[in-house]
């Protein structure tokens, strides 16, 4: 299991190596599979849809949106439903470029974010954070970066991570500065958070 989101009492999670992104009741714990359970790229209800090496996965409440990292796509899965279809990108349409639907083109979208109003979404092999309106569905190139495994908005701003260092991005003005951690790596906690250190930053 790679990333997880909560979503009226349920954390659907992406099981990576298994293709699956699976759901589990945060009241009692019980776990039943949402949608995939097979590597592939297909779109379709439930268990017959396929993904392959899904890893990054966020919410608008009432879709889930996945970083479908080895296909190279950004899917949907309506959670009503369990609905899958594909967003943006294509299977094996490994590339570069704005767009909206298979005219965007990613290289293993990783991590994800959601505001409610746009998806942000970490290229990780075009080492870019893209944007996504979800009323357009346009995709947008929003800012380099060189590693984000995590990353969080409140919709002002977008919180990224990068080796030791948690970056605060200014969504109107995209300037960004230290949030918490330094260059240097080790444990300690702080009262200013970049007096704080870690070692390697995740989610």
């Amino acid at each position: 299991p790679a990333s997880m989101v909560l979503v009226d009492g349920y954390l659907y999670v992406c099981e990576t190596l298994d293709g699956a992104i699976r759901k589990v009741s945060a009241a009692d714990g019980s776990v039943t599979t949402l949608a995939g359970c097979s590597t592939g790229s297909l779109d379709a209800i439930g268990t017959e849809a396929q993904f392959n090496t899904p890893h990054g996965i966020c919410s608008d409440g009432a879709s889930l949106y996945v970083c479908d990292t080895g296909n190279y796509t950004v899917r949907k899965i309506e959670i009503s439903t369990a609905q899958v279809s594909t967003l943006a990108g294509g299977a094996n349409a490994i590339g570069y470029s704005d767009g909206t639907g298979t005219a965007a083109k990613f290289n293993k979208p990783r991590a994800m974010a959601c505001d409610g109003t746009n998806l942000y979404i970490y290229d990780s092999g075009n080492l870019k954070i893209r944007k996504m309106n979800l009323e357009t569905r346009y995709f947008s190139t929003l800012i380099k970066a060189p590693s984000s495994e995590g990353i969080a908005t409140d919709g002002t701003t977008l919180y990224c991570t990068y080796e030791h260092i948690i970056y605060a991005l200014n969504l109107a003005s995209g300037t960004s500065t230290i949030f918490a951690g330094s260059s240097s790596y080790g444990y300690a906690d702080a009262t200013l958070g970049v007096n704080a250190l870690f070692y390697t930053i995740y989610g």
